[in-house]
């Protein structure tokens, strides 16, 4: 459906739900079998209060980022492709319509 929209209306910048993207994660790294306290640790990381989802401005991101990343390879969570393909990119374009 996303992709009919930016088809259909090329100007309008496209933001999403953040609700549903947190849903999806928690789905995606439960059915790869992440334990709870290590998906949740990923889930506050990304949109806890001071998540990369939550961020006021630009400055932070990078370093958001890279903490995340590093706490996901560490602890050896299958989701690496997932979060850097589908999940940051997400957050990112969110972020960056609302700066």
């Amino acid at each position: 459906m996303v992709s009919a929209a930016k088809t259909a209306f090329t100007q309008p910048e496209h933001s999403f739900c953040m609700v549903h993207v947190k849903d999806s994660v928690r789905q995606h790294l439960t059915a790869i079998g992440t334990a709870t306290g290590l998906l949740e640790n990923v889930v506050s990381r990304l949109f806890g209060c001071s998540g990369i989802a939550e961020l006021a401005d630009a400055s932070e991101e990078d370093d958001r980022t890279a903490e995340l990343m590093q706490f996901v390879r560490q602890q050896n969570v299958d989701a690496i492709d997932y979060v850097q393909r589908c999940v940051l990119p997400t957050i990112k374009n969110n972020n960056q319509i609302k700066w």
